[in-house]
């Protein structure tokens, strides 16, 4: 089984990397969770991930959970 954050490959990615979620939808804790750990991942590989195309539904769960979320802050 694959997750979210395996889909990516932080270490050869270029520097600024954009995740496009137009076509998506963010449903739950777990799902904002898994794109915190991203770009978590993407912070500690000293790359930077900007999150678009949320939807407006998408964009407030983000708000109310928090990007930080996997990172503790």
């Amino acid at each position: 089984m694959w997750h979210f954050a395996d889909l990516f490959d932080y270490k050869n990615d270029p520097e600024s990397v954009v995740i496009d979620f137009s076509a998506s939808h963010v449903w739950d804790h777990s799902a904002v969770t898994a794109i915190a750990k991203a770009t978590l991942k993407y912070e500690k590989a000293g790359k930077r991930a900007a999150i678009v195309g949320l939807n407006e539904e998408s964009r407030k769960l983000v708000e109310q959970v928090g990007l930080a979320a996997a990172s503790g802050h």
